[in-house]
Formats: C-alpha cells, structure tokens, sequence
C-alpha cells in the first residue's frame, strides 16, 4: 500500500507533527513562495507531476495536529473496509475548533458511515480521487468542493465514513488562516464559491447535509 500526504503550507503550520514519516510520502506546496489556494494547488501538483501511483491520498489544512502513527491507521481503515472518502473525527477543546458537529470525535464506533466529508482533511481512495479531481481548480476557498465530493462519489456507490478512533486537533478558528486573508484581497467571497458549485452541480442543502 502506498500512501501521500499533500497540501499547501505556509510558516504557521503544524506538519511537524505528521511530517516525514517512513509510512507515506509527502509532498509540501509552499505558499509563501507563490500564491496557490490549497485545491487548486493540490490539483496542478498531483496531475502535472503524474502522482497516481498512490492508492490512498490525505489532503489536511495546514493547521491540522495528528500523529503519523493516526495518519497510518486511517489509512489502514480505508483498506480494510473499502472505503474511498474519510476524515478523522476532530478534538473539541480549548485549542481545537470543528466547524461541523457532526465531525466532533465521540467515545463510541471506530468507523462512522457518513454521506459527506469536508474540506479541512480528506483523505481518498485513488479512484474517488480520478472521480473529484477535477472539480479542485474550481474553489479557490474550497468552499462547496466537498459538497460536490458528496454527490459525485454516492453516485458511483462509493463508500464514506468518519474514522472515529483516529483524532485530530485544528489548531485555528475557522476563517482564522492567512487563505481568508488572501481571498479578501482578491474580492473572492467562500460563499460565493459554495453558491456556484451548488448551482453547477444541481445541489440543495437538503439534499446532501440532511
């Protein structure tokens, strides 16, 4: 099994809790060195340098604090269950923020089936990857990418769960990165980018956060 964990980075990062481990490899978009938006920049890396040798791929934030041992067993789920799109459960705590309740780690099952993952750290399966890839230049926030991630996936039958026992901490308030900072000066509006995704898509929020 293969694995690779990408995304972008900036100087206020926490990948050296994850970072440079022997159990997947690791490729670090700097974006202080060039404008890039995480997906956007995920999508020119893995399709301009050929990257489908892997047969899973983990995408955090950067502000995302998980062990590489967490990083392995998620990945080692996905096997094992045949699933193509997860997420850890996300730490609530003083110093970890979820931006969705449904992701908050509870005591209880290992894996939790779920009909949608979002954007702060999926990880997919090769072939839900080839499914999704090319919706990732079409948010520069992200934004409503996950909802098209939802649809896309349920409708090829492909299997998405929430891998309960594997936890991480986002170390920052949601809005609080230097990616919001950099959209409002470029007049992009996240909600804008959802809206449009949605309308392309043909997606309600009824039909998919039920």
């Amino acid at each position: 099994m293969k694995n690779l964990v990408i995304t972008t980075v900036g100087e206020h990062n926490q990948t050296g809790t994850w970072a440079g481990s022997d159990n997947y490899d690791t490729v670090l978009i700097d974006y202080t060195k060039e404008q890039v938006f995480k997906y956007p920049g995920i999508h020119r890396e893995i399709t301009s340098k050929c990257l489908w040798d892997y047969d899973y791929y983990w995408m955090p934030d950067e502000d995302i604090q998980i062990s590489p041992r967490g990083i392995l067993v998620m990945f080692w789920t996905m096997r094992r269950n045949g699933l193509d799109l997860v997420q850890p459960s996300i730490l609530e705590a003083e110093d970890s923020y979820p931006s969705w309740d449904r992701f908050i780690h509870k005591d209880g099952e290992n894996v939790i089936p779920t009909d949608f993952v979002e954007i702060m750290c999926p990880a997919f399966s090769k072939a839900a990857l080839k499914e999704c890839i090319e919706t990732f230049p079409k948010s520069m926030s992200g934004w409503g990418l996950d909802l098209v991630w939802s649809k896309l996936l349920t409708e090829k039958g492909m299997k998405m769960a929430i891998i309960n026992d594997v936890i991480a901490r986002h170390t920052r308030r949601v809005g609080g990165g230097g990616l919001y900072k950099a959209l409002k000066a470029k007049g992009i509006l996240p909600s804008h980018d959802r809206k449009r995704l949605m309308r392309e898509y043909g997606i309600t929020e009824h039909s998919i956060l039920k």
